[in-house]
């Protein structure tokens, strides 16, 4: 468990120093390669995913039923907190515990699903959901900002890079 905590800090620390960077005009900007989504469309996305498995109520997580709050995306510092916030009750996790994914993969919205799953597997989840938007939010910003620096594996998962280090025999 400590290790996922650990990951999935380090991780939502590595957006936190992206948004630092950035100003508010480019948290903000539509790009043609996001379809008009803005970096912080993007953000907002991956923090809803979060908050929608610590407000799990009576043990159901259902991501499509997220508030999608405009502020986050267009408010880098308000997206800041709410990375912080969650980082923090990421340090209070002490045990996993069982919960049902409900979700619904149909257009109509008839047809629902529930899955088995846990809080640990959740969160699992939420990490790998969150480094593939990691790896978009780099094309996308090297698309307009093409000298920024991101550090070496923003957006790579953590198997890709073991791959990469085993193959290249690093």
């Amino acid at each position: 468990m400590d290790n996922l905590k650990e990951a999935s800090c380090k991780t939502l620390l590595q957006l936190v120093d992206l948004l630092k960077d950035l100003d508010e005009n480019q948290y903000r900007l539509a790009l043609t390669v996001f379809r008009g989504a803005s970096i912080g469309k993007h953000i907002r996305h991956i923090i809803e995913f979060y908050q929608c498995l610590f407000d799990a109520r009576e043990n159901i997580v259902n991501y499509d039923l997220r508030l999608r709050d405009t502020n986050i995306e267009v408010d880098k510092d308000v997206a800041i907190d709410r990375i912080s916030e969650i980082i923090t009750l990421l340090s209070e996790v002490t045990a996993d515990n069982a919960l049902e994914l409900h979700t619904n993969y149909t257009i109509d919205g008839r047809h629902n699903s529930i899955f088995k799953s846990s809080f640990l597997r959740e969160l699992a989840y939420n990490l790998e959901h969150t480094i593939h938007h990691m790896a978009i939010l780099r094309i996308g910003i090297e698309s307009f900002l093409p000298e920024y620096e991101f550090p070496e594996n923003f957006g790579i998962a953590v198997s890709t890079l073991r791959d990469q280090k085993q193959t290249q025999g690093v």
